[in-house]
């Protein structure tokens, strides 16, 4: 890379976080200590501009920019102006393998993270933190989503706690929820009574330069203990708002290019093999592609309810299926399943059935509509186009389920599914004539 700022300001914070930046984005915040790469912005375009004076006010560590995109004396000049670093990277740099390199030498530096917990990963740091605090704790974000938990053996945990893992959400939105306002108001450790039903627990909100990044909460079944509890937490605040901004960072890398591979390989099936590769799934002996649908008619307020319950699936599903990769194309929400052992779907549908089971009854249902199984990726692409009419059947209420759950299998529907193809191209024959 060739540096286009060489003199870094005495003052300059240092790196914190990667973070990834285009010009359709929200920049009004950009955390302190950010590496931000800025991806696809035109030449002295006002989006540029604004990103660089955003970063400046908010003592960003550096703006890191392509020549293809941004000119080199126009990039220098603003970030002098502006007073932030600026970087100028080759052409022929990768951006998810710079971000890579980024993170891995920010997880070197980073004194103060937790001994056994990767920086970012959420699940390995709530088990740091249980084990430092004594207690089951929990990892969730503003809109409630739980974004990881300790899994420690014989960690004591109730009703509640059962719950927001198994819908790795919380039940009640933190927006209303007193407990989560009265952390919020609170710039330390809380302590929430238990009830007859509950433990009580420590809580404390994550803050980065004044935005709440999530919600820590400790389960405490001695009420005698809770000092020791707040105090174990307390020190470890400055060490979850890093796990936190690297989590962010990195899902949002990971879910683009997830999105972007996936999209190729449906769309694209020669390209398929080198898809899969990229997506660490070539060497699998069994695929199955899903669609998510809703089988609710529309209602007030179910677009945004069925959002929150993708977002929970999501999450879940790579606990229990670690390499399934999900992403949104061509506005579906797209999920593809592999496997090393044959045999092994029907025990990954019977916990996807009984998840879904489970969800939140007030809010729209949801169905997974699940193709054939295969043992070559380039057969996906055809199971897509029959899954979307698929999923067109169920959601009209054309197809019939009837299991009560949310497991719909294409092999299953194929009279109807056959139907529905042959009226397709009637209409777009007709159309054209």
């Amino acid at each position: 890379m060739d540096e286009s700022v060489d003199r870094r300001p005495a003052d300059a914070p240092l790196v914190q976080s990667i973070a990834q930046r285009e010009p359709f984005d929200d920049v009004a915040y950009v955390p302190r200590g950010a590496v931000l790469l800025a991806v696809g912005f035109p030449a002295q375009g006002p989006a540029f501009t604004e990103l660089l004076v955003r970063a400046g006010e908010a003592g960003a560590a550096a703006v890191i920019a392509k020549p293809a995109t941004v000119d080199p004396d126009a990039l220098r000049a603003l970030g002098e102006l502006h007073g932030v670093n600026t970087v100028l990277a080759r052409q022929s740099v990768d951006w998810l393998q710079l971000a890579a390199l980024l993170r891995a030498s920010v997880s070197v530096s980073a004194a103060d993270d937790v001994a056994g917990a990767r920086l970012g990963d959420l699940f390995s740091f709530a088990n740091a933190v249980a084990t430092m605090a004594g207690g089951a704790t929990s990892i969730v974000d503003p809109a409630g989503r739980v974004l990881g938990f300790s899994n420690l053996a014989d960690q004591a945990v109730d009703e509640q706690r059962r719950q927001a893992t198994l819908l790795m959400s919380e039940v009640d939105s933190p927006a209303s929820d007193p407990d989560y306002r009265l952390a919020y108001a609170s710039t330390g450790c809380v302590y929430v009574p238990g009830d007859a039903e509950t433990y009580g627990r420590v809580a404390a909100a994550v803050r980065s330069d004044g935005e709440v990044l999530g919600t820590i909460w400790v389960i405490v079944t001695d009420p005698d203990q809770r000092h020791h509890v707040v105090g174990a937490l307390a020190e470890l605040l400055d060490s979850a708002s890093l796990h936190l901004h690297h989590a962010r960072s990195y899902v949002d890398v990971k879910r683009r290019r997830e999105a972007d591979l996936l999209s190729r390989l449906l769309r694209d099936p020669p390209q398929a093999s080198v898809c899969a590769f990229a997506l660490g799934i070539a060497d699998e002996r069994w695929y199955r592609l899903a669609v998510l649908t809703s089988t609710a008619r529309p209602i007030r307020g179910a677009e945004a309810a069925s959002h929150r319950l993708v977002q929970r699936v999501s999450t879940w599903l790579h606990l229990i299926q670690p390499n399934a990769i999900v992403a949104e194309v061509d506005s579906h929400l797209v999920m593809l399943f592999s496997g090393r052992r044959l045999q092994e779907w029907p025990s990954l549908e019977h916990r996807l059935d009984d998840f879904l089971r489970r969800v939140d009854h007030t809010a729209p249902s949801l169905a997974v509509v699940v193709g054939r199984e295969h043992h070559d990726v380039h057969e996906l692409s055809d199971d897509f186009t029959h899954l979307r009419t698929l999923v067109r059947l169920t959601s009209l209420g054309l197809v019939n389920h009837g299991r009560d759950g949310a497991v719909v299998l294409m092999d299953e529907h194929l009279p109807q599914l056959d139907l529905a193809l042959l009226a397709d191209r009637h209409r777009s024959t007709n159309r054209l004539h």
